[in-house]
């Protein structure tokens, strides 16, 4: 039987590992500041936008835990404390709000997913090339401006003779 003989350099090994977690380290940090950098840009957007959601919600909105009306809503039955919702989407890293290292922020309203992004964001649609940011809109297309959709949604909620 041949034995193989060979030698392995141990210190070139563990100088190698060390360098690539520092650089595993870096990129995580890099990433984490862009991310922050990301989120900043965005909720320039995000909150004025998300303000004039739960003020819609709140005008039309006078029950509390009451589906008499058989309608939901537009964020479901309760009021909103517009405060501390603005204050939880600064705060939070919900992976299911905010996508993309920050660049990509996701809500639902009345069962329709909205998302703003900003058109920077590599391989990003740009739906209003004009404007930092991209968003879908409340009726199934691209919104053109977060005013313009705000207005879709004032729309919406006027149909509404009673209160949810």
């Amino acid at each position: 039987m041949d034995i193989l003989h060979y030698t392995v350099d141990i210190k070139h090994l563990l100088q190698v590992q060390d360098r690539q977690t520092q650089i595993n380290d870096f990129i995580e940090r890099e990433t984490e500041r862009q991310g922050i950098e990301n989120k900043k840009r965005l909720l320039k957007y995000v909150l004025p936008f998300m303000h004039g959601v739960y003020a819609l919600h709140n005008n039309k909105c006078k029950k509390t835990r009451n589906s008499t009306t058989g309608s939901e809503g537009l964020l479901g039955l309760d009021k909103k404390d517009i405060n501390k919702e603005l204050d939880y989407i600064v705060r939070t890293d919900f992976h299911l709000m905010w996508l993309d290292n920050y660049q990509t922020f996701k809500t639902k309203i009345k069962n329709k997913e909205i998302k703003i992004w900003l058109n920077s964001r590599g391989g990003a649609h740009k739906s209003t090339p004009h404007l930092p940011y991209s968003m879908t809109g409340f009726n199934d297309v691209y919104g053109d401006s977060i005013e313009e959709v705000l207005n879709d949604i004032a729309r919406y909620c006027a149909r509404y003779t009673d209160e949810w």
